[in-house]
């Protein structure tokens, strides 16, 4: 790919990202011009992680900008977290933890935004949708901790032939992976608050075990 256009590219997904953090709800009017772009095009871009990570940002802000229209509110996240759940599948199949993470941080960022989410306009999710994200979140978690008790056993059989320097090096990056349990439950505290007891039982038999 042409190093010169991706550049352009990211520079400009960065320039719009600023603009809707800094301007806030005096951009909502643009608001679903760049959503469209960010959403079929830039999400999942096939090229640059950046660019993927800087359009996400850039839809938590357009997301937020939307807080003074509660239904488009919701239905532009509904729309962007579609389109990242499509993109996590594909970097779980490859077992990219590093992807994985990025995507989920980004949408329990998103998640934040709801905090203050009118309760006369109901929940962010159907009970069914959130319980099929729970059960994502699940194998994901499940994946996470299995490669890092395979890696710590690597880490300790390689312990007596690499410096102190490299093993430091592993341990940082272990530590890097394991933050995705981190944002997982995170989400599921946000669904707890969020959904309550309609949710409560999805979260206990799949997500708590995981952390015991």
């Amino acid at each position: 790919m042409n190093t010169n256009a991706l550049e352009v590219k990211i520079n400009a997904v960065q320039i719009l990202k600023n603009l809707t953090r800094n301007l806030e709800t005096s951009i909502s009017d643009y608001v679903e011009s760049i959503a469209k772009v960010m959403i079929e095009q830039l999400l999942t871009d096939p090229y640059a992680q950046t660019i993927r990570k800087e359009s996400a940002k850039c839809m938590r802000f357009c997301i937020a900008a939307c807080k003074n229209t509660p239904a488009p509110q919701r239905a532009l996240f509904i729309m962007t977290y579609v389109k990242m759940m499509e993109e996590l599948e594909r970097r779980r199949v490859r077992e990219e933890f590093d992807q994985m993470n990025t995507i989920m941080k980004e949408i329990a960022k998103m998640l934040r935004v709801f905090d203050d989410f009118p309760k006369a306009e109901g929940t962010i999710f159907s009970v069914d949708d959130a319980k099929t994200f729970i059960t994502r979140m699940g194998q994901i978690a499940q994946m996470i901790k299995d490669d890092k008790i395979a890696r710590t056993q690597k880490i300790a059989k390689m312990a007596a032939h690499v410096d102190e320097e490299d093993m430091e090096f592993f341990k940082e990056d272990l530590e890097k992976v394991d933050k995705g349990l981190h944002h997982i439950m995170e989400i599921g505290g946000f669904l707890l608050r969020n959904m309550g007891a309609s949710i409560s039982d999805a979260v206990e038999t799949t997500l708590l075990p995981l952390y015991a």
